[in-house]
């Protein structure tokens, strides 16, 4: 009888070993199902970023292409420099103008985008942000034109 009651404690001991065994067991892969889950949601948030940088390379070497052309030089020179081709007029219209639309609008002179066959004399040396004469360019001939007339 001691020996029948030693394998039932045997028994008993050995099914608790193996339960705990079997929770533990549960337990880590349920852990791990759970990270595995996070890590791929986070490789998914990371591919999307990576997506969204690369069409933002993309648009970036566009724009870096374009810039280099002859289309875009001129563009800023009419834009940012107010330059015009030879012939062209350009009208500015005044804020008094945009006020008051029954007035007539001031035509301001504007310097003139150069041709090709108009090589600049100076074209190897690299080019100053201070005219010749000493004085800072303001960059707008209108402001020019107002401080060399005194009325």
């Amino acid at each position: 009888m001691r020996r029948r009651r030693l394998t039932r404690s045997v028994r008993l001991a050995v099914l608790l070993v193996l339960l705990g065994a079997a929770v533990w067991f549960s337990w880590r892969y349920i852990s791990q199902e759970r990270s595995i889950a996070e890590a791929q949601t986070r490789i998914d948030e990371l591919n999307a970023e990576l997506d969204a940088l690369r069409l933002r390379a993309v648009a970036l070497q566009s724009d870096l292409d374009f810039a280099q052309t002859d289309a875009y030089i001129e563009r800023m020179a009419r834009e940012e420099l107010g330059y015009v081709r030879q012939g062209e007029i350009l009208f500015v219209a005044s804020e008094d103008a945009q006020a008051q639309p029954e007035e007539e609008t001031e035509v301001q002179p504007r310097m003139e985008l150069p041709t090709a066959s108009q090589a600049p004399e100076d074209a190897g040396a690299p080019e100053s942000d201070t005219p010749e004469s000493g004085e800072p360019e303001t960059g707008d001939p209108a402001e020019e034109e107002e401080e060399d007339d005194p009325a």
